[in-house]
């Protein structure tokens, strides 16, 4: 058994907040729910194995604009999904994608400004609260008309949100979509 990293703590760098949902849960790759058992603890030791990895390069490196990169292109890698995105918020609740991972078939959106109203009124204080949202078809999840528009217009089908804290506020979010 391999040792786990451990993270020092950094009060300048925003944190993912915490989740108590197995990552292979949250998973679209289809070996997971179906098939063997061990198929099944093979994807979960391989998904524990990439966490590890990822957080010992976030140890490793204190270039936040490196930490962001790497942390979008192997939470995308990991969830083996299209895109992956972080997005900051502003004072007023307006989003900026300021990272993004996207495959090659579907649109980057990077640098995209979205001011969901929707989400400043129905979902913020969720997520300053640490929630942390995994939507398998976003058209029967009874979401806000508005916001499957939004989703729509980027083409995204499932996505896993995971509020990002800063000291303890939410910085932005941390989003994974499934296109396909």
């Amino acid at each position: 058994r391999q040792p786990r990293a451990q993270i020092a703590p950094a009060a300048e760098l925003p944190l993912l907040a915490p989740s108590t949902a197995p990552v292979a849960r949250l998973s679209p790759h289809p070996e997971v729910g179906s098939g063997s058992f061990e198929s099944q603890r093979h994807v979960v030791q391989q998904q524990r194995q990439l966490v590890s990895s990822i957080a010992l390069k976030i140890r490793e490196s204190m270039d936040i604009e490196d930490i962001f990169n790497m942390t979008v292109a192997e939470v995308r890698y990991l969830l083996n999904t299209d895109r992956v995105v972080l997005f900051q918020f502003d004072d007023n609740w307006v989003g900026k994608i300021v990272k993004e991972s996207v495959g090659p078939d579907f649109p980057a959106i990077i640098h995209e400004v979205i001011e969901d109203p929707c989400f400043r009124q129905e979902y913020v204080n969720y997520y300053r609260q640490g929630r942390v949202r995994a939507i398998d078809n976003v058209y029967a999840a009874g979401l806000q008309p508005c916001h499957i528009e939004m989703l729509a217009k980027y083409a995204v089908r499932a996505n896993l949100v995971v509020p990002v804290l800063h000291q303890g506020n939410l910085w932005g979010l941390l989003i994974a979509h499934h296109c396909r």
